[in-house]
């Protein structure tokens, strides 16, 4: 990961300009590589995360009983049950 590249650096020895030839080394970029993360591999990289909700009755018959203490019709219960 990252890159290098070929470069100089003018320096002063004893009065006179040296041209020291050197190879800088850059460090990935942690943002390029999230980038190409989310571009490349969407299903393992993906930020939103697709979740089904569904509160039907029979949450809303659960929350009411816990909440209150009162229970459901019973010909609801069996009427959920045949579906």
């Amino acid at each position: 990961m990252g890159f290098e590249y070929d470069t100089v650096k003018v320096m002063q020895y004893e009065g006179d300009h040296v041209i020291i030839p050197y190879r800088e080394k850059m460090p990935p970029d942690v943002t390029a590589c999230i980038f190409w993360l989310k571009n490349r591999m969407r299903k393992d990289w993906r930020d939103k995360v697709d979740m089904e909700h569904a509160a039907g009755e029979s949450f809303v018959d659960l929350w009411r009983y816990l909440t209150t203490g009162k229970e459901p019709p019973e010909n609801k219960l069996a009427t959920e049950d045949n579906s």
